[in-house]
C-alpha cells in the first residue's frame, strides 16, 4: 500500500513538474531559450625541453548554438537545464631546431550540458536580470595535427578527457511587451580543463576555462 502510494505521489509530482503552466501566474511557469553562442577558451601553453625544443598551443574562439529550458518555481528562483555546442580552433606551433618549425591547427568539438540555479533580480520589469551557479558536464572531441616543414612531416593525434565541473552564469531577458517572446543575452563561465593525451601516453593539461556569450530568443509558457 505504502509503495503504491509513494509511486502515485511521485507520478503526480512528475506530471506537475512537466505540465506547462500559464504565464499568467506571475513569475512562474517555463521558459525556453535558444540561440547562438560564442565560445572563447583561455588556452596559453608553452613548453621548452632541455634541448631547447619549443612547443606552444593556443586557441581561437568559435561560434555554435545552445538551448536551455528553465522551470520558474517563483518570481525569484528558477532551475535551468541546458546544452551548448561549438568548435573552437586549437593551434599548435613547434620549433624543433633550424628548418623544423611547424604550425598546424584543428577544431575541437566542445559540448557542455549544464544545470543551473537562476536567481532573478528584476523579475517584474521589462528587463529580467538573473544570475547563479551551475554544474556542467563537458565533452571534448579528439584533436589531430598534420604539418610539414623542410621535407619533414609532423603528425600527432591527441585524445581528450571529459570533465565534470562548476561554473556560473549571468543573463538578461528583454520582454517584448505583453507577448510571451523575449530577447536574451547571457554569459557563462565554466571552470574546465582540456586534458590531452598524445599517442605515446603523455598527458598535458592545456587549460580551457571558456567565457561563453549567448544571444537568442526566449518563449515563456
Amino acid at each position: 500500500m505504502f509503495r503504491n502510494t509513494g509511486f502515485c505521489v511521485a507520478l503526480l509530482t512528475l506530471i506537475w513538474l512537466t505540465m506547462p503552466t500559464t504565464a499568467s501566474a506571475e513569475g512562474e511557469g517555463w521558459q525556453l531559450r535558444i540561440g547562438g553562442v560564442w565560445v572563447d577558451p583561455d588556452v596559453s601553453f608553452i613548453d621548452i625541453d632541455t634541448d631547447g625544443d619549443r612547443v606552444e598551443a593556443g586557441t581561437d574562439g568559435g561560434f555554435g548554438f545552445g538551448a536551455a529550458l528553465e522551470k520558474r518555481f517563483s518570481s525569484r528562483l528558477g532551475l535551468e537545464v541546458g546544452v551548448l555546442f561549438a568548435e573552437p580552433d586549437v593551434t599548435l606551433f613547434a620549433d624543433l631546431g633550424p628548418g623544423l618549425q611547424f604550425f598546424a591547427s584543428d577544431s575541437v568539438s566542445f559540448t557542455a550540458a549544464t544545470l543551473g540555479l537562476n536567481v532573478h533580480l528584476t523579475p517584474d520589469r521589462a528587463v529580467d536580470l538573473y544570475l547563479g551557479p551551475l554544474v556542467s558536464y563537458v565533452q571534448y572531441g579528439d584533436i589531430g595535427f598534420l604539418a610539414q616543414a623542410g621535407g619533414t612531416t609532423l603528425a600527432q593525434e591527441f585524445s581528450t578527457r571529459d570533465d565534470f565541473t562548476l561554473g556560473a552564469q549571468v543573463g538578461a531577458d528583454f520582454r517584448l511587451g505583453e507577448r510571451p517572446w523575449t530577447l536574451n543575452l547571457a554569459a557563462k563561465w565554466i571552470d574546465t580543463s582540456l586534458e590531452v593525451t598524445s599517442e605515446d601516453g603523455e598527458v598535458t593539461d592545456l587549460g580551457f576555462e571558456p567565457i561563453i556569450l549567448g544571444f537568442g530568443v526566449g518563449y515563456r509558457f
